[in-house]
């Protein structure tokens, strides 16, 4: 297991987030790190792929090294006087987030209803047994945050790739 800042390759791409994201200012515009991009795109040898447009990137792994959990770096850029504010998010492709934020939302909706008609029962003074299910959902909650979190980390190797092309085609150091 990578240790956070220390055995990471990358020293800056937390691990313990589902989502990492990174922020850093530069002293050119907007354009110019768009322009960057779409010629590291397309020069980049076919390691990653992606679009590049004057607020907004998205960097993606080839179909060719795609699993279920790849990751893709959606990039925004604000442009702030003479420079420019990236904001990266790593994260696995939409479907698999949607799916993913699908199960906690259904998890967190069934433990409301069940703990409001347990506790109704117990009001009631009859068996509240159903509360029962509670402590099964908090197990199928943590057990989709560990399946999230190891895909998370099958897709590393491909995030460090992200990471690098978008430090070497910005010139950039985050």
């Amino acid at each position: 297991m990578y240790d956070e800042l220390n055995d990471n390759p990358e020293g800056r791409i937390p691990l313990t987030h589902i989502r990492p994201r990174f922020k850093v200012v530069a002293d050119i515009s907007a354009e110019e790190l768009c322009e960057r991009l779409k010629e590291g795109l397309r020069n980049h040898n076919s390691q990653v792929v992606g679009e590049a447009h004057k607020r907004y990137a998205n960097i993606k792994i080839p179909k060719s090294d795609l699993h279920y959990w790849s990751p893709q770096l959606t990039l925004t850029m604000e442009e702030s006087e003479d420079k420019v504010i990236v904001r990266g998010l790593f994260g696995p492709r939409p479907a698999v987030w949607t799916m993913i934020m699908f199960f906690y939302a259904f998890i967190g909706f069934a433990t409301t209803v069940i703990g409001v008609i347990g506790m109704s029962q117990i009001t009631m003074g009859d068996s509240a047994s159903i509360l029962w299910w509670i402590p099964a959902l908090l197990v199928i909650f943590l057990s989709i945050y560990l399946v999230a979190y190891l895909g998370k980390k099958k897709g590393h190797d491909q995030m460090v790739t992200l990471f690098h092309f978008f430090e070497d085609a910005s010139q950039l150091k985050i």
